[in-house]
C-alpha cells in the first residue's frame, strides 16, 4: 500500500484544486500559471498510468487493483478537460466586455464638441478612456495569449469566431491608439 501513498497524495490534492483561480482576473502571470497547471496534469496523468499497478503485492497475498486504477488514473485528464471548457468560456465574457467597452468609448469620442460645455464633456471622456484604456488593452493581450497558449499546448484550439472576436477587439484597440 505504500507503493499508492504518493499517487493517493496527489489525487487528493487535485480533488482540492480550485480550478476557477485559474482565470482569476487579479492572477499574476496568469498565462505562465495557466501553462505550468497544464502541463502538470500532463504529467500527472502520464505518471498515474505508468505507476498505477493492475495488481498489488502485499506479502502472500496479491490485491487486484484495477478499481483503484480506473478511479485515479482519468482525474488529471477531467481537469485538463475543465481547463479547455472553462478558459475559452470566461475568456470570451471578458473579451465580449472589452469590446463593449470599447465600442462605447469610440462612439464616445467620435461624438462633435459645438460648444463648450460638450467639450468639456468630451474631456471628461477622454480623461476616463485614457485612465481605463490601459487595463483594457492589457486584458485583450491576455485573452489572446490564453488562446495561444490552449492551440500550443494542444487542449483547444480557438475557433475562427473566438478569433476573430479577438481580432475586432485589436482593431477596436488600435482605434483608441
Amino acid at each position: 500500500m505504500s507503493r499508492f501513498q504518493p499517487i493517493l497524495e496527489i489525487y487528493w490534492r487535485n480533488k482540492q484544486f480550485n480550478i476557477n483561480i485559474l482565470v482569476d482576473e487579479r492572477l499574476k502571470n496568469a498565462v505562465d500559471n495557466l501553462v505550468n497547471v497544464i502541463k502538470l496534469f500532463k504529467f500527472y496523468q502520464q505518471h498515474f498510468q505508468s505507476n498505477l499497478p493492475s495488481c498489488t503485492d502485499i506479502g502472500l497475498l496479491q490485491l487486484d487493483s484495477k478499481a483503484i486504477k480506473t478511479k485515479l488514473q482519468p482525474t488529471p485528464k477531467e481537469f485538463n478537460d475543465k481547463i479547455e471548457i472553462l478558459v475559452p468560456s470566461v475568456s470570451k465574457d471578458r473579451l465580449d466586455d472589452a469590446k463593449l467597452w470599447l465600442n462605447e468609448s469610440i462612439t464616445d469620442l467620435r461624438r462633435p464638441a459645438n460648444n463648450v460645455e460638450e467639450f468639456v464633456v468630451q474631456q471628461g471622456i477622454l480623461n476616463t478612456v485614457d485612465n481605463r484604456f490601459q487595463l483594457i488593452r492589457d486584458k485583450v493581450d491576455i485573452i489572446g495569449d490564453f488562446y495561444n497558449k490552449l492551440t500550443e499546448h494542444a487542449l483547444n484550439k480557438p475557433r475562427k469566431e473566438e478569433m476573430s472576436n479577438h481580432g475586432e477587439a485589436m482593431s477596436q484597440i488600435a482605434t483608441l491608439s
